[in-house]
């Protein structure tokens, strides 16, 4: 199974890529440099199709955080400690 992780290409493109203006009037710039920052990153496959997907994790595969996990518990003592 392929793990997924929560980065998309940092979020964001180097500054050598400009914005794609709307006209299209810079498409060859914009094309060449977005794919040149693209496969640096490892990720042309995805646009072109020879990549597969990548697949989410079922919520039930994913590691249970230890401090959120601690919190929790806390929460639910503090919750039957209020009843009582």
């Amino acid at each position: 199974m392929t793990s997924v992780t929560a980065t998309s290409l940092a979020d964001t493109l180097p500054s050598s890529v400009p914005k794609l203006d709307a006209s299209g009037l810079n498409w060859a710039v914009f094309s060449l440099r977005f794919r040149d920052a693209i496969e640096a990153k490892g990720y042309w496959g995805h646009f072109d199709g020879t990549s597969k997907h990548p697949i989410m994790p079922k919520p039930e595969d994913l590691p249970v955080k230890q401090p959120l996990h601690q919190l929790l518990m806390l929460l639910f003592l503090l919750h039957l400690a209020l009843r009582i």
